[in-house]
C-alpha cells in the first residue's frame, strides 16, 4: 500500500527511517521527529495530503486514503490514541462521501477495518468500519458439552445475555482453530489470517452496548455479562500477541475487567456462577503472576460459596468452556498454586 501512491510513498520512506533507527541500535527512535530524515520525509508527505485533501476529487482518492491509513498505522503502532482518533475521523469522513472503501485495491477496507479495532479495544469504543466482505465470519462450529450444557435456554431467561452468548459461541470457534493449529509456526506467522480470525468477533463484542450506556439497565446478569465480554477481549489480545499484532489494549482491557469484577452481586443461578468464574480465571491466567491478587480473592470466594473442592475444581470449569491451550497452560499451575497457597486460610 506504501507504494502504490507519492504521498503515501513519503509516509513510508519516513516510517522506514525510524525502522532503520530501530535496527541499528536506537530503539527509542520511534516518533517522525526523532529523527531528521523521518521528519523531512514526513512534512512533505504532509504537505501533499493536506493538499490534496483541498482538492474535492483527490480528497477521496484511493491514493490519499492510503495516506491516511499509512499515519493511521503509525499511530497504532506507538499508540498514540489521540492522534488516531483525529486521523481516523477522517477516515471515515472520507469513507461515508465514498459509500465505503469496498472495492478499493491493496486491501485498504480490510486495513481501515483492522486499525478502527485495534484503536477501539484500547478505548473500550463501538467500531466505525464494518466488516468487510472479505472477511468470511465462520459458523460456529459444535461447542464443547460444558458450554452447550451452560448456555442452552440462558439467552431465553436472560435477553439482555443474548449478544454476550453469540459472541461467546465465537470465542469457541476460535479457540478450536487456535488449539488445532498453534503448534504450527506458520500460523502464528501469517497476520492476515490472524486478522480474518480475530476480526470478526472483535468487532462483534466492541459492538455490544456497555452497562454505561444505559446505568438504569444494570442488573447482575448484566454486570457477568460485561465481564464475560471483557474476559473475550482479553483472550483476543494474547492472541494478537501471538500473531504479533498490535495487542496494547491488554493493561487497559484488565483495568477495566477488574473494576467490573469488584462489583458486589446478589444471589445468581449457577450458570452465571460458571460464566463469571470462567471469566475471573481467564483474566488471571493473562495477568503476570504479582498482578492477580484481587482476581484470587474472588475466586477463593467462589469456591467457597459453590462448594468446590480446590483451585483446581475452579480452573477445570475454565478450561471445560474457552480455553486456549498456548495462552493459558504454562500459567495454570501457577494460578492453582496461588489460589490454594499461602491464602487457602482465607477460606
Amino acid at each position: 500500500m506504501g507504494l502504490s501512491d507519492p504521498t503515501a510513498l513519503k509516509l513510508s520512506m519516513a516510517s522506514s527511517s525510524l525502522f532503520w533507527d530501530q535496527a541499528h541500535g536506537k530503539p527509542d527512535s520511534v516518533e517522525y521527529n526523532d529523527n531528521p530524515e523521518s521528519t523531512r520525509y514526513y512534512f512533505e508527505g504532509l504537505g501533499q495530503l493536506s493538499k490534496r485533501l483541498r482538492d474535492p476529487r483527490e480528497s477521496v482518492s484511493a491514493g490519499v486514503i492510503a495516506s491516511i491509513l499509512g499515519c493511521v498505522c503509525h499511530d497504532v503502532t506507538v499508540a498514540n490514541w489521540d492522534r488516531w482518533a483525529v486521523h481516523l475521523n477522517g477516515l471515515h469522513r472520507i469513507s461515508k462521501l465514498r459509500g465505503g472503501f469496498e472495492g478499493l485495491e491493496n486491501n485498504i477496507a480490510l486495513i481501515a477495518f483492522w486499525l478502527d479495532i485495534a484503536g477501539r479495544t484500547v478505548l473500550d469504543s463501538p467500531p466505525w468500519f464494518p466488516i468487510p466482505r472479505e472477511i468470511c465470519t465462520p459458523e460456529v462450529e459444535e461447542v464443547p458439552p460444558a458450554m452447550d450444557r451452560l448456555l442452552v435456554g440462558l439467552d431465553s431467561v436472560y435477553p439482555q445475555l443474548s449478544p454476550v452468548l453469540c459472541a461467546l459461541r465465537m470465542m469457541s470457534s476460535v479457540a478450536q482453530m487456535v488449539n488445532r493449529d498453534s503448534d504450527s509456526m506458520p500460523f502464528w506467522k501469517n497476520e492476515v489470517l490472524g486478522i480474518h480470525l480475530i476480526g470478526p468477533v472483535t468487532h462483534r463484542l466492541l459492538s455490544i452496548p456497555r452497562l454505561s450506556d444505559d446505568p438504569t439497565k444494570e442488573s447482575d446478569p448484566s454486570v457477568v455479562g460485561e465481564m464475560v465480554r471483557l474476559s473475550c477481549l482479553i483472550v483476543l489480545s494474547g492472541v494478537k500477541k501471538g500473531f504479533c499484532l498490535n495487542s496494547s489494549d491488554m493493561v487497559p482491557l484488565q483495568a477495566k475487567f477488574a473494576e467490573m469484577a469488584a462489583r458486589s452481586l446478589g444471589e445468581i443461578d449457577s450458570r452465571l456462577q460458571d460464566l463469571r468464574l470462567w471469566a475471573l480465571v481467564t483474566s488471571a491466567l493473562l495477568r503476570p503472576s504479582d498482578a492477580r491478587l484481587s482476581l484470587i480473592s474472588h475466586i477463593q470466594v467462589h469456591i467457597v460459596s459453590q462448594g468446590l473442592v480446590d483451585a483446581r475444581a475452579a480452573v477445570d470449569i475454565a478450561r471445560a468452556l474457552v480455553w486456549i491451550e498456548a495462552l493459558e497452560a504454562h500459567e495454570e499451575t501457577g494460578l492453582v498454586a496461588q489460589v490454594n497457597g499461602d491464602d487457602v486460610c482465607c477460606f
